[in-house]
Formats: structure tokens, C-alpha cells, sequence
């Protein structure tokens, strides 16, 4: 739980996903080919954004079913090894296939 954290806070901060984060893919569901991001692990949460199917992300902690993730968008690249940041936010984790190292 602290290791969430701790890596949220970097993240409001503007730092780089951290290299620990194992890579995933949004799969979305059979209603809709996009998934939700939301600004806490709640669907009364404020949603943030929406991801396509088989958009990549980076895991970087999770709360009971849900998964906090980092990814590229508009305003962030989210390439951790040319020290970008990234866009991050919570995902239903049942939405999320992982992918091989």
C-alpha cells in the first residue's frame, strides 16, 4: 500500500513512471472499446480520460480491483528512459491483459 502511494505522489509531481511498473493493455469490454480513467480507485470518482483497446500502459500499483496506471497521451510521451512524464489514473484492473517482459 505504501509503495501506491509513494509512487502516486511521484507522479503528482510530474516524475517519470518508475522503471518497476510492468507493462499492460487496455482490452476495454463488450459494451464499449474504451475504458475509463478515473482520478481515484471509485466510479464516483471524476473520470480523467478514456483509452482505446490496446492502448499499452504501465502498472504502477494497485487497490482492490483496480489498477493505477501511467501512459502516453497528448501532453505526455510517458518514455521513462528519456525522463518524460506520464498521464496517470486509476482503470477497472479486469479491463487490463498483462504483457510479457
Amino acid at each position: 500500500m505504501l509503495t501506491i502511494f509513494a509512487t502516486l505522489a511521484l507522479a503528482m509531481q510530474g516524475a517519470a513512471a518508475p522503471a518497476a511498473c510492468p507493462p499492460a493493455v487496455v482490452t476495454g469490454n463488450a459494451q464499449s472499446a474504451r475504458v475509463a480513467v478515473y482520478r481515484s480507485p471509485s466510479l464516483a470518482s471524476r473520470k480523467t480520460d478514456r483509452l482505446r483497446a490496446g492502448t499499452r500502459v504501465l502498472v504502477c500499483g494497485e487497490q482492490g480491483g483496480w489498477a493505477w496506471v501511467a501512459y502516453a497521451s497528448r501532453r505526455n510521451s510517458c518514455v521513462p528512459a528519456r525522463g518524460a512524464t506520464c498521464a496517470t489514473g486509476w482503470v477497472d484492473r479486469r479491463r487490463l491483459a498483462a504483457l510479457g517482459s
